[in-house]
């Protein structure tokens, strides 16, 4: 009897000593708030209520060890960004609204969310329940926008640090709306100024990135900054443990350079990318022993159906609005807008136009959402040719990656 008391008490200690976390990440969702395509007026095989019938299912299994992030890029990219952007605005924004249903914990501007103007951003996260963070932003005297460079949330006695950057390239694509009030700083520089405090305030430290890994810039990078600078957060004397990249339009499962782990989830929230983290509580505090990552398709996985009805009559709305917009016109339409894509911008006069692929067959999603996730592969990443340029609903750079 005595014996099964001690063993049980050595299992619980060992418990005790012992956590897991689970990261959920979204990417360049560029409007997609809900399921349609309101240009080609079907289904899309991706957007952030599908991906909360996931997130449901995680917060479920995991309650109280969910982190939920975005790396930027939410408020320009769709007619349904563009409706709730341009024509019809409100409080709170549609698709930040969506995010607060979800229950976000984190996100970090993108350069195309600086698109619709400083007030336009300004409402938007003020409408967020969720923290927006950056390491780099920093609005110039006498301007409001300021950003906390990370915060520390807590999950399961386990300090989380979250830090965000932003490409730098917002100096040059949104010059004009920028000019005097906001300064993008170079990515480099700027985190090896957050990390170290938030390293020494943290267990586990996350970066949030609205940039590529090291990707050549589509810009003059003097006086500006690299505009993929991710890689270069695992060159620093002190590093995140996890980076979530954004801003190419890739997919990286996961990536691991000097210890660092570089997780992309697909845009327009057509996967999300889902991070196993265990940690293990030592003499010297908490230490992260082992990451799994995997990215979870979405385009089979069904509406929530606590927020799709909720959001129905936003959808009608868009719809009706591209009705009228489009008329009978829409069946002859260049395939580049059928598919809401982009089209060149004068910011970058020597890039290729290119527009995505349209979306490949729906494919079930891989996960079971259950503990024992498939590990990925160190450096498997699946990436697409091209980076979509200027959006036909919004402005945008212009820039090919091979």
């Amino acid at each position: 009897m005595l014996h099964a008391l001690l063993l049980s008490a050595a299992v619980a200690a060992a418990r005790a000593d012992t956590t897991h976390l689970v990261l959920v990440a979204t990417t360049d969702v560029h409007g997609h708030a809900t399921e349609w395509d309101y240009v080609a007026d079907r289904p899309f095989p991706g957007g952030l209520t599908r991906a909360a019938t996931v997130i449901d299912s995680l917060k479920a299994r995991y309650a109280g060890r969910i982190v939920i992030v975005d790396a930027g890029d939410l408020i320009q990219g769709d007619a349904f960004a563009a409706y709730y952007g341009r024509v019809a605005p409100r409080d709170p924004n549609p698709t930040i609204d969506v995010m607060n249903a979800i229950g976000y914990d984190v996100a970090t501007p993108g350069n195309h969310d600086f698109d619709f103007g400083l007030g336009a951003l300004e409402r938007a996260v003020a409408s967020a329940t969720f923290r927006y963070v950056s390491g780099n932003i920093r609005g110039l005297p006498a301007d409001t926008l300021e950003y906390p460079p990370y915060v520390v949330i807590a999950r399961g006695g386990i300090r989380i640090g979250i830090t965000g950057f932003t490409t730098p390239g917002v100096m040059i694509w949104n010059h004009k709306t920028v000019r005097r009030r906001v300064r993008v700083a170079p990515i480099p520089e700027s985190a090896a100024r957050v990390l170290p405090d938030l390293r020494r305030r943290s267990d586990l430290v996350i970066a949030v990135m609205h940039s590529g890994m090291d990707e050549p810039s589509s810009y003059d990078t003097t006086g500006v900054g690299a505009e993929d600078a991710s890689a270069s957060l695992a060159r620093l004397p002190v590093k995140p443990d996890l980076v979530i990249v954004g801003h190419t339009h890739r997919e990286m499962i996961d990536s691991v350079i000097g210890g660092v782990h570089f997780v992309q989830p697909k845009p327009y929230a057509q996967t999300l990318a889902v991070v196993h983290l265990d940690l293990v509580q030592g003499k010297s505090g908490w230490r992260l022993t082992r990451v799994r990552a995997e990215s979870v398709n979405l385009a089979q996985v069904p509406p929530s159906p606590r927020l799709a009805p909720r959001y129905a009559p936003l959808r009608t709305a868009v719809r009706e609005w591209m009705n009228q917009s489009l008329g009978d016109s829409r069946g002859a339409m260049p395939a580049a807008l059928a598919r809401a894509e982009p089209t060149p911008s004068s910011s970058s006069s020597n890039a290729s136009k290119q527009q995505r692929p349209a979306p490949s067959s729906p494919q079930p999603p891989r996960s079971t959402f259950g503990p024992a996730f498939p590990t990925a592969t160190s450096g498997s990443a699946t990436c697409s040719r091209s980076i979509p340029s200027r959006t036909h609903f919004g402005q945008c750079e212009s820039r090919v990656r091979t």
